[in-house]
């Protein structure tokens, strides 16, 4: 394990993409843990075909830690729910109004407002004649700025906020040492403390939603119903029958008045 003050950074004014110039820092034999981050990104990349809007003020950044040093190799699959449910304890301390996480690491106010993104994605670095499992974690936040995105509605930290936000470098920081505070307690007291944490903060937790399965393709109404011991979806369809997604996203049914 490490400490978070040995947490190396780099920041740029602008990028094709923190995710991008992370990875290539680490296969260039950076020690890791390091963060990459930026003012603005040209090509930000979010989960499925998505991109990442970045507008000045928000926080862009990539974490590169080694892939068994935040959860064992068995408990993998919730590493985007560990980081997304470190990502919603930091922010909710700046926020006046509650906010909630959405599967698998949104954060998002209690309107369904999208306030913060995560992508996970794992690799292997190759050097010193040997190969070594690593992770980013890319992460996007409306700190300042609420970006326009077609079909998504989004917020951003400040208009919650009651006092003066972080700088990036310190709002980094508190997000790093709570991630490993966190993979801290998930050694301690198992998968459960992650599954409390998600149940606590999960605003879509019975109700209805649409879900578009990567996949496949398919779009389906359905009745969120939890997670599995897996970090899994679980959607309890309107015939009774239940089903498990592993990737995907829930999209808001919104009222008409």
């Amino acid at each position: 394990m490490f400490e978070p003050f040995s947490l190396q950074r780099y920041h740029f004014a602008n990028l094709v993409s923190t995710q991008d110039r992370a990875r290539e820092f680490a296969q260039k034999g950076q020690l890791l843990p390091f963060v990459v981050s930026a003012d603005e990104q040209r090509g930000g990349r979010g989960r499925g075909e998505h991109g990442w809007v970045s507008m000045p003020g928000n926080v862009h950044a990539t974490f590169v830690v080694k892939a068994g040093d935040l959860l064992p190799e068995s408990d993998s699959c919730w590493l985007p729910l560990l980081a997304g449910a470190a990502l919603h304890a930091v922010l909710s301390g700046f926020s006046a109004e509650g906010l909630f996480l959405k599967w698998p690491n949104d954060v998002e106010t209690k309107q369904g407002e999208k306030l913060a993104g995560l992508l996970c994605e794992s690799f292997t670095v190759h050097g010193n004649g040997r190969e070594e499992q690593s992770v980013l974690i890319g992460m996007g936040v409306n700190v300042a700025a609420a970006p326009r995105v077609e079909g998504r509605q989004t917020a951003c930290l400040r208009a919650f906020a009651p006092k003066p936000l972080p700088g990036c470098e310190t709002l980094l920081d508190q997000i790093f040492r709570r991630l490993l505070h966190d993979a801290a307690q998930v050694k301690k007291e198992g998968i459960a403390y992650l599954q409390k944490y998600w149940e606590a903060h999960f605003s879509l937790l019975g109700r209805q939603v649409m879900f578009h399965d990567f996949s496949s393709g398919e779009v389906m109404q359905a009745q969120v119903s939890g997670l599995t011991q897996e970090g899994a979806l679980r959607l309890l369809c309107a015939d009774g029958a239940l089903m498990v997604k592993h990737g995907g996203e829930i999209r808001h049914i919104r009222s008409v008045v």
